[in-house]
């Protein structure tokens, strides 16, 4: 009992350096590096994903007036967004097969994304359901505190903007462990989220710099709000769909090694060799 009280009561006096282990998460993020440098296809076709998006969103907001552009721009958008979240699932599937020693080809992860998709899509509709509320009373907020003029109209519009900055920010960084769980652990999205949460809260604060790495936050930033440059909108979304595929291997790593416990799903590995 005494002694089991002094272990509570004992002081870490490990230093910043050893409690965020940075080594590790460079050793990590060298290694995914390497790794989409080996098969550059697979960074390209997350960087195609992304820029569909970015491309159609530019062009949905340029046909604002033309009622069937949008159409047409929301339906082609609509389904590059269904084939991504399967993708999601082949990224890190990748980068599993790799710790393990294994080759996969482009071919096959594409083939075995499809079983993703029903995961991911039930793991948006979660984090859509605990992210509007917050935007809805921001928008309230912003509705209460001002008038119906042009220019309180646009101060509440940019109210409800920053509200949907921070939530997708902070969304980015708590479901940092919850989609690696969904692939490897759990078919289930909410139980998915209850191992990713865990796993923050059980690794804390070794865990802290791939929670805060935020390159894919800032790429749903950048499709979501993009630059009025056609040119420069797909230059940083390339730069940032690789960053954070580079990201997702490094937490993948990570995961791997705190929970090393694998999805049955063999489809995305058949023909690895």
């Amino acid at each position: 009992m005494g002694g089991a009280e002094r272990d509570e009561g004992r002081v870490d006096n490990r230093s910043v350096d050893e409690k965020l282990a940075p080594h590790d998460f460079v050793a990590d993020f060298v290694w995914a590096g390497r790794e989409v440098l080996r098969k550059p296809g697979v960074a390209v076709v997350s960087v195609l994903y992304w820029s569909g998006s970015a491309v159609f969103t530019t062009l949905m907001a340029r046909q604002a007036k033309n009622p069937l552009a949008l159409l047409v721009g929301a339906i082609v958008a609509m389904t590059i967004s269904f084939f991504w979240m399967g993708w999601l699932g082949a990224e890190r599937t990748f980068f599993r097969l790799r710790l393990e020693g294994k080759e996969v080809t482009l071919r096959h992860l594409l083939g075995g994304s499809p079983v993703f998709i029903g995961r991911f899509f039930a793991l948006g509709l979660l984090a859509g359901m605990m992210a509007v509320p917050a935007t809805g009373v921001a928008a309230g907020v912003a509705a209460a505190l001002t008038a119906s003029s042009i220019e309180a109209l646009a101060l509440r519009a940019t109210v409800v903007n920053v509200i949907v900055v921070l939530v997708t920010v902070l969304v980015d960084f708590a479901f940092t462990f919850v989609t690696p769980a969904l692939v490897f652990t759990t078919s289930s999205a909410t139980k998915a989220i209850g191992i990713g949460f865990r796993m923050i809260r059980q690794t804390w604060p070794r865990s802290g710099l791939y929670v805060l790495c935020p390159p894919l936050a800032l790429n749903m930033l950048n499709v979501m709000f993009p630059i009025r440059l056609p040119l420069v909108t797909l230059v940083s979304t390339a730069a940032f769909a690789v960053l954070a595929l580079v990201a997702k291997g490094a937490t993948a790593a990570f995961y791997l090694r705190e929970h090393p416990i694998v999805s049955n799903d063999r489809s995305v590995v058949a023909g690895v060799e």
